[in-house]
């Protein structure tokens, strides 16, 4: 895999997409309260913000908020309903930004678009201050129901053609060789936004809500957050 064509191919399908919100504003504010309190006085970097599903839903009430995504048309976007956000077309694997400047990086649903995962994390290490906060929100590639979603991905049309699920536990692992501290994986089912999907998505959203309600563990929970620090 080429890393710098799959970069090319993302920036190339969300240039031209009219990204939604495809969460319900109650399981995006459910996901938004796993964030730990942080100062007012904190420097904030998100990455892969896209035109800000979640940001749009926070308080920006810190010294500053930084965006970063591969798609300038979503950040525009984003900048016009969040104006005291500052915005930065980069790539997230390794944004050209200054070392050990940020109390917290936010990536929400951002990580399975990128080809490197180990550069990620390596740069996002760099970039936050000491004891600083790494928060991250991806579908679990543990999830009994996500390898026959994957096979569907054409039929559903819901998927980039190079986005690929997280595995926690490697991704955990990958963390902690980082010398990220303090990992913490919490599991979570969120609802879709039924009214933006086709009727065969709304069919499989209640099935997995309906399993994923009869035990709470890494199998069957469609997403997982994971938070670590510097």
């Amino acid at each position: 895999m080429n890393n710098t064509e799959v970069l090319k191919r993302e920036e190339t399908y969300w240039e031209n997409l009219e990204e939604f919100e495809w969460l319900t504003e109650s399981s995006i504010l459910e996901i938004l309260t796993f964030i730990p309190q942080l100062s007012k006085t904190s420097n904030i970097l998100e990455l892969c913000s896209g035109s800000g599903m979640f940001t749009t839903r926070m308080k920006i009430d810190f010294k500053t908020y930084t965006c970063v995504d591969i798609s300038q048309r979503l950040l525009d976007k984003l900048k016009s309903n969040n104006p005291k956000i500052t915005i930065i077309k980069d790539n997230a694997e390794n944004p050209k930004l200054q070392a050990n400047s940020y109390d917290c990086i936010f990536v929400f649903a951002g990580l399975h678009h990128l080809p490197n995962l180990k550069k990620t994390y390596k740069n996002s290490y760099k970039l936050l201050k000491s004891d600083g906060l790494f928060f991250a929100f991806e579908p679990n590639n543990i999830c009994i129901y996500r390898k026959p979603m994957l096979w569907l991905k054409n039929v559903m049309n819901i998927y980039t053609e190079d986005e690929h699920f997280l595995n926690p536990i490697e991704m955990k692992q990958m963390l902690e060789a980082e010398n990220f501290k303090d990992i913490k994986i919490e599991y979570i089912t969120p609802k879709y936004n039924k009214d933006r999907f086709s009727f065969f998505v709304k069919f499989l959203d209640i099935f997995v809500r309906i399993a994923s309600s009869i035990t709470h563990s890494s199998k069957t929970q469609t997403f997982f957050i994971i938070t670590g620090k510097k």
